[in-house]
């Protein structure tokens, strides 16, 4: 699957990235699937593959000095349900929320107006951009 050695890839990058001392960045453990299917099935609903695979990754974290905080399933802050149906993944640091609907890969930025996003991979990319100083949004 293309999107999975994108999705990789990524975190590739971003382990290189806090190898440096530039970054502050706190990662929890990645989940287990079964903690992952866990709160799938507590909170009816079905993860994108992509999202699956980075809560693999890290079940929650806080990148470049807290731009962005993800959730997890299991540690820290945990994935929100929330009433208009949007399941709630983290939050940057001006307020704008990460959510994803059920079982789609397409990843909405709600704060003022919902910007979509095709998938998670394209939202990370947004991410490493404004952390490492190449994006002013």
């Amino acid at each position: 699957m293309m999107e999975n050695k994108k999705l990789e890839q990524l975190i590739s990058n971003i382990r290189e990235i806090t190898a440096t001392d530039d970054y502050a960045m706190d990662f929890f453990t990645g989940a287990t699937c079964k903690e992952i299917s866990a709160f799938e099935q507590e909170n009816n609903i079905l993860f994108p593959k992509l999202i699956t695979q980075w809560l693999g990754f890290a079940d929650g974290c806080s990148l470049f000095d807290t731009v962005i905080s993800f959730y997890g399933v299991a540690h820290g802050r945990r994935i929100s349900i929330k009433d208009d149906g949007y399941i709630c993944i983290g939050t940057f640091n001006y307020g704008d929320t990460v959510c994803i609907r059920n079982d789609s890969e397409t990843i909405y930025l709600c704060g003022e107006t919902v910007i979509e996003y095709t998938n998670f991979i394209d939202l990370l990319k947004l991410v490493i951009d404004i952390g490492t100083g190449g994006n002013d949004e």
